[in-house]
């Protein structure tokens, strides 16, 4: 499985779907980053991340501080169990602003 990133239809958040692990940031971190760019998007939707590992952690935090040097609140939204489960137990959970 890869992972691919959208803007939701009303352009409010990026959507982020599959498996957000190292082998597919790489598909995912130049698109997310040029839509932060734009300084528009005030979230993003990890409804559809089927599986996470630290690296994507990482990622995410990484895009979250990235995007307040530019003056962008970032809020991660659908935060499925799962990923819940692996930020805590890497004690990334603390870095996340809705979990």
């Amino acid at each position: 499985m890869s992972c691919s990133t959208s803007l939701s239809d009303s352009n409010q958040s990026i959507q982020i779907k599959g498996e957000l692990t190292l082998p597919h940031l790489e598909e995912v971190r130049v698109s997310i980053l040029e839509i932060i760019e734009t300084g528009t998007v005030p979230g993003i939707d990890m409804t559809g991340v089927t599986a996470v590992d630290t690296a994507g952690l990482q990622f995410i935090i990484s895009v979250q501080k990235t995007a307040e040097k530019r003056g962008i609140g970032l809020a991660v939204t659908g935060i499925q169990e799962n990923v819940q489960q692996a930020a805590a137990m890497s004690g990334f959970n603390l870095h996340f602003y809705n979990i």
